[in-house]
């Protein structure tokens, strides 16, 4: 169908420059949601690796200070 289409467009006088172009910028919004879509996953992707980061220093934290009161119990 749009090979059909594009010998309608030659016939009337696009040229071929034109047509490359006009098909070119029909693909443009899909792209540009594509990018926004992945940039977006990937900042959320590095929150989350924070947040587990941040949470593995907590727990490693908290077990070193367990460690320590058992090898030095107060008394």
């Amino acid at each position: 169908m749009k090979r059909k289409d594009y010998g309608i467009y030659k016939a009337i006088g696009y040229t071929s420059d034109s047509l490359i172009l006009q098909t070119a910028i029909s693909f443009m919004p899909s792209i540009i949601l594509s990018v926004l879509v992945f940039l977006f996953s990937v900042w959320q992707a590095r929150k989350i690796r924070k947040i587990e980061a941040y949470n593995m220093l907590l727990a490693e934290k908290k077990s070193g200070s367990r460690e320590c009161l058992q090898r030095h119990p107060r008394d």
